[in-house]
């Protein structure tokens, strides 16, 4: 049996023909074979299987099978499938959740064969494996199954699958997902184009974190930032964490790159500023030094001299020296070091030659002082020195000028016969015959006979005959001569310099090259002999010096170079920020746009030396942007001074204010508008700021001045506060102070004690203490009072009884002269009063209601007190403390029980006229309650 036979037969749809049972063999004659079968007997098998077939699909409930019969059946199978499924699909529409509790087979069912499109498109809603929509939309008859399936379809390849197979049979449908498809491929490509563009602005920042810092450094930096800013703001960015990262990190880089390669440039530009701050300050040093009236030590001079090489050798090694200000700082420092060494040789004479100056200044003509000047100059070689101070520079002119006029006195003839001359020489032949003296005086030769030369044309065409000029002639001649025999020696020494030169080369080219061309200067100073020495020494000086001129040579072959390597260099920088000019943000970085044109310009400089020829267009090329970059700063400037202006202005306002808080708190409001504010140059903003500063301080100044009175009228309060305490507590250690005290509290509490809490506090409880003192004292006082009216009240109520018995007794009124109301005790003078008050009414009472009164008082008094009461009234005790305690009036506190004593001791006073048999028992009874100590306890 084949696989295909066992999977129909698994299915159901075997083909396959039922065997005959075999029959076991018997040991007796088989029967005879029996006769073919009729015809119809194949068409009864045949109908045999399909009753079987239709039995096992009857009794199949396993849709998932169901389902797959249905797509291998034929059409008549197919109707019985779905006559099956029929049965077994049956909806509880009762049940809302019926579809979500269905597996994947039975939805599936439902979505092909439901009973009604609305069962379908539920069950088809309820479907989310891939797989299952896709044959959905391949097979389903129902159109709008197939869209509605296609659309919850978010895989891409299983839909293309999809589209397909329904690509003939549904072409709306296919086109529809055509469309959708392209559409997913459109945002996929545009994903990765996106995430291409993060990725290239990734690795322009990492690349831009490698780079040297250029002055467009930071403005790469901000067009990278916005462009990726500008990519991130889209609603599908496509940033990932680690894109993020990545270019936060190059960013960061980057940046730091930036703010290092500022901070260099910012040493580099302040050591520069340094360097000529040195060469200014040595210049003017030796300018000083050279004109000062007053002489100069050698020790002062020295320090000044080594504090500025210090100065410059520790700028060195953060900026190198441009070549100018190189030169200019090496030729001062040799005039220094020149003009140290004669005031370290003058510093012993200058005191002399100031006194032989002074003298010669009042005596010209003291040939002893003049003689005695030269020798004290003569170490001092003041003719080789560049510098020379003003008492040097003085005393040397005086002895010039002596030895200038010295010659007409050692020819007298020649003298009387200028003196016969026909006329004087003219001014020009003067200053003439001056030079050529001063260049006799200096040895100088050739300079000495061009000068000589003219002098004698100028007189020849004046006609005039000079003795001086024949002498000083003769001087030339004579000077000439021994220069023939001086000029040899020194060539010689020039080509023995040459010689080192080309031996030993200096590191400094450029010294190299300058002690050439001195040399060669100096040949030429020496002038020509014409003599076959002469120049045979003159080719080896110039061979020798063509060899020493080759790396000289050399050095200029690769500064050429550099002058056009720096020309590429300032095109590109130039070009650079025009394109930082053209492609201004409208919001600009100002920090960074002054950081752009300083770098710009410490690039140019930089970028030094240029070719002559090049550098006057890229001068003004550069000039031209950076004036177009600077305008656009300035109309910043502008606008900024504007605004810190008005909040000068502000501050200025709120000086006027009265409410001093309002306006600090308003001036703390425009120191933070200040920090928010841009720069308008720094020199503007420190003159704004130093303005805007002191209105702030002055208003602080007057919050604090406030503060500190304040705090004065506080202190005050609090001193007079306590100063009132303690008179209250020296008033109260007195015996009759406390009403005085009473009144000094009533004082202290009329004063509002606006202090601050803590101190009102301290105040607040020492006066709560000297209340309680004056409590206890007031209550201490009222005890020992009402003890001392306990005693006197049974003498004063005798003396009531004995009134009221007179007038009963129908005595006269004299009876009642003895009473003084001012003397009664004042714990009970209101009761007394009363009593005495009703003596007129006495004859109308019944003394034995009286007396049963004033006992049922002291029977109260007893029970309150406790006090033992007479054995007759022992059963009028008990129930009048039952019905105390059943009517809820026995005290229940000490208070209480003193203010219901106190109230009972008073009715009992004024109860008046007690028989007379009776009250001496009755008054023995009220005075022991009056001296129990229960009841002097409780007062």
């Amino acid at each position: 049996m084949g696989i295909a036979d066992i999977f129909k037969r698994w299915l159901g749809l075997s083909d396959a023909k039922p065997q005959p049972t075999p029959v076991k063999p018997s040991g007796r004659t088989p029967p005879p074979p029996k006769s073919a079968p009729r015809p119809d007997l194949k068409e009864l098998a045949k109908t045999k299987e399909a009753q079987q077939r239709q039995n096992a699909l009857q009794s199949t409930a396993n849709v998932g099978q169901l389902i797959q019969k249905h797509r291998m059946s034929g059409a008549a199978a197919r109707k019985t499938i779905e006559q099956r499924l029929g049965e077994l699909l049956v909806v509880d529409n009762g049940n809302p959740d019926f579809f979500k509790l269905q597996d994947i087979d039975r939805l599936q069912a439902f979505a092909l064969f439901g009973a009604t499109p609305e069962i379908r498109e539920k069950a088809l809603s309820h479907i989310d494996d891939q797989n299952v929509l896709a044959s959905i939309v391949s097979e389903h008859p129902s159109s709008r199954i197939r869209q509605l399936a296609a659309a919850q379809i978010t895989d891409e390849t299983l839909l293309g699958f999809a589209a397909d197979a329904i690509r003939h049979k549904d072409k709306g449908l296919y086109k529809q997902i055509r469309h959708r498809l392209d559409s997913v491929h459109a945002e996929s490509k545009a994903r990765e184009q996106q995430t291409r563009h993060l990725e290239k602005l990734c690795h322009d920042a990492e690349a831009q974190s490698r780079m040297a810092v250029s002055p467009l450094y930071a403005a790469k930096l901000i067009s990278l930032e916005k462009q990726w800013k500008e990519a991130a703001s889209k609603a599908d960015s496509g940033i990932t964490p680690e894109l993020q990262t990545r270019f936060e990190t190059a960013l960061q880089s980057a940046r730091f790159a930036l703010a290092e390669a500022t901070r260099a440039s910012e040493a580099e530009v302040n050591a520069r500023q340094e360097q000529h701050d040195i060469v200014d300050a040595l210049q003017a040093r030796l300018d000083v030094l050279a004109e000062s009236e007053t002489w100069i030590s050698h020790a002062e001079f020295h320090g000044v001299f080594a504090q500025l090489e210090g100065r410059w050798a520790g700028t060195l090694p953060v900026a190198a020296p441009e070549s100018g200000l190189r030169h200019r700082y090496e030729a001062l420092t040799k005039d220094a070091r020149q003009l140290d060494k004669l005031l370290d040789q003058a510093d012993a004479v200058q005191g002399e030659i100031a006194v032989l100056v002074a003298a010669l200044a009042s005596q010209p003509d003291d040939q002893g002082n003049l003689s005695r000047l030269a020798d004290l100059l003569k170490p001092l070689s003041l003719n080789r020195q560049s510098r020379v101070p003003r008492l040097l520079k003085t005393a040397a002119a005086l002895v010039e000028q002596a030895q200038l006029h010295a010659p007409r006195k050692k020819a007298p003839a020649r003298a009387e016969k200028a003196q016969k001359a026909p006329r004087d020489p003219s001014p020009e032949l003067q200053a003439l015959l001056e030079r050529l003296a001063a260049q006799v005086q200096d040895g100088h030769v050739q300079e000495a006979e061009k000068v000589l030369k003219e002098a004698r044309q100028l007189a020849k065409n004046e006609k005039i005959k000079s003795a001086l000029l024949q002498e000083l002639g003769d001087e030339v001649y004579k000077l000439k001569d021994w220069a023939k025999f001086a000029i040899m020696p020194k060539k010689e020494e020039l080509v023995q310099k040459m010689t080192a030169l080309v031996d030993a080369p200096s590191g400094d080219l450029s010294a190299h090259q300058e002690a050439i061309k001195q040399l060669q200067a100096e040949w030429n100073a020496l002038g020509k002999m014409n003599t076959e020495a002469e120049r045979a020494l003159w080719k080896q000086f110039q061979d020798i010096g063509q060899k020493a001129w080759e790396p000289v040579k050399q050095h200029l072959d690769e500064q050429k170079a550099r002058e056009d390597a720096n020309a590429v260099a300032r095109t590109a920088l130039c070009d650079e920020l025009q394109q930082y000019l053209d492609n201004m943000p409208p919001e600009v970085n100002w920090q960074r746009h002054v950081a752009i044109l300083r770098t710009a310009r410490e690039e140019w400089q930089r970028h030094h030396p240029v070719s002559a020829k090049a550098h006057k267009p890229l001068q003004a090329r550069f000039s031209s942007i950076i004036n177009a970059l600077e305008d656009k700063l300035q109309a910043e400037y502008q606008q900024q001074e504007a605004r810190k202006l008005a909040l000068v202005q502000q501050a200025s306002a709120l000086l006027d204010q009265e409410d001093i808080r309002t306006a600090c708190e308003t001036a703390k409001q425009l120191q933070q508008a200040w920090k928010e504010t841009g720069s308008c140059g720094h020199a503007r903003d420190q003159k704004l700021w130093e303005e805007f500063r002191q209105h702030c301080d002055s208003l602080f100044a007057r919050r604090e001045e406030a503060k500190t009175q304040h705090k004065v009228e506080e202190q005050d309060m609090v001193d007079q506060a306590s100063r009132l305490l303690d008179q209250i507590e020296e008033v109260m250690g007195s015996d009759d102070g406390s009403e005085v005290a009473a009144a000094l509290v009533d004082a202290f509490e009329s004063l509002s004690l606006n202090v601050p809490r803590e101190q009102q506090q301290q105040l607040r409880a020492r006066l709560s203490s000297i209340r309680q003192h004056l409590d206890v004292q007031q209550k201490s006082a009222q005890k020992a009072g009402f003890r001392t009216d306990i005693q006197l009240l049974g003498k004063l109520m005798e003396f009531c009884q004995a009134a009221e018995e007179a007038v009963f007794a129908g005595e006269p009124a004299e009876q009642q002269q003895g009473w003084d109301a001012e003397s009664l005790p004042t714990s009970f003078a209101e009761e007394l009063e009363k009593r005495w008050a009703h003596l007129p009414r006495t004859q109308d009472l019944e003394p034995g209601q009286q007396l049963t009164l004033f006992n049922q008082h002291c029977l109260l008094l007893e029970i309150l007190l406790d006090l033992p009461s007479p054995a007759e009234e022992q059963d009028l005790r008990v129930s009048r403390q039952m019905a105390l305690f059943k009517l809820q009036r026995y005290p229940k506190t000490a208070e209480e029980k003193q203010k219901l004593v106190r109230k009972t001791l008073r009715a009992a006073i004024v109860c008046p006229c007690l028989p007379a048999t009776e009250k001496v028992y009755a008054m023995e009874r009220f005075d022991r309650i009056l001296a129990s100590e229960a009841f002097l306890s409780l007062f």
